[in-house]
């Protein structure tokens, strides 16, 4: 077993806990416009999104981050082919980013329907799955997204 394996698994254990500890509620399933609406995107140089109100009054926020150069340094890119983030990671990190700040400015997320809106159709795509096969990177930062979400 690898070290990522065991992390995988051990990720997966946590969720699996917190699921059975505690059931999800039937106020968790949708029908409605959103309480708060995020737009998220990111580049080689950072990520940065905003926040605006859906249903609920909510504050208007705007943030944004730049990346460390070892980051910015593993993007692919057609100079650099041998990176080891594609801008499909640096776009998932952007949202999963987005959710940490959106707990920082929020008091109350729990039965709050969250529309995440991101202009990467791969980010998406794992986002609503909550999984992938493609990429070591973006599947712990869905289990990250995962878990901050149940929590």
């Amino acid at each position: 077993m690898t070290p990522v394996l065991k992390q995988t698994l051990k990720d997966w254990r946590t969720l699996i806990q917190d699921m059975t500890a505690n059931p999800a509620s039937v106020k968790l399933l949708v029908s409605e416009f959103p309480n708060i609406i995020k737009y998220t995107d990111a580049c080689k140089l950072g990520a940065g999104g905003v926040f605006t109100p859906g249903m609920d009054p909510f504050q208007h926020w705007v943030w944004q981050y730049e990346w460390p150069p070892d980051i910015q340094q593993e993007l692919v890119s057609a100079t650099n082919r041998t990176g080891r983030l594609t801008i499909n990671n640096l776009e998932l990190a952007g949202l999963v980013l987005g959710w940490l700040v959106l707990e920082y400015v929020s008091d109350y997320l729990r039965y709050k329907h969250i529309g995440l809106f991101c202009d990467n159709t791969l980010t998406v795509s794992w986002a609503y799955k909550g999984h992938t096969t493609m990429s070591l990177v973006a599947g712990r930062l869905l289990r990250l997204l995962a878990i901050r979400q149940r929590t």
